[in-house]
């Protein structure tokens, strides 16, 4: 998809994020999570128990995890694991894209085509309620001079 890009990932794990994220903001991370130093990312994992799609606040400045986890806490549609800000890794949003059990008894078409419809709809959906939710935040410095700057 446009404006998105793929991050460090492994077999299970697909890291992705919005192009416009690459700010300097969002790009202190200490580089032990993914070499691209990014902070926040959108990751899918790939388990027995089926798909699923996170956003995670990863190793980083204090600060900075600090003002992105409290943006969660109050701001749908992210809904952190948990109420408590961990030192190097917090969750912050997530979807079943397809439980274990579809994956496992449908037919490869099916699926895709499941996955096809998810993806459609979340990049209309909560991927633009994000998007919106991360460029009203002036302290990122997302989305240049015209956001209210």
């Amino acid at each position: 998809a446009s404006g998105l890009e793929v991050d460090h990932s492994t077999k299970t794990i697909i890291r992705f994020v919005p192009t416009e994220w690459r700010v300097p903001a969002l790009l202190k991370g200490d580089g032990t999570w993914t070499p691209s130093g990014m902070m926040l990312l959108f990751w899918f994992e790939n388990s027995t128990s089926g798909i699923n799609l996170w956003l995670e606040i990863g190793p980083g400045p204090e600060e900075t995890r600090q003002q992105l986890f409290e943006l969660a806490l109050t701001s749908r549609p992210l809904r952190p694991s948990s109420k408590t800000l961990y030192r190097r890794f917090n969750r912050i949003y997530k979807r079943v894209m397809l439980g274990g059990s579809d994956v496992a008894e449908a037919e490869l078409s099916d699926v895709e085509a499941q996955l096809q419809e998810f993806w459609r709809g979340w990049q209309e959906g909560d991927l633009q309620l994000i998007l919106n939710l991360l460029r009203s935040q002036a302290w990122l410095g997302i989305g240049g001079p015209s956001n209210g700057q």
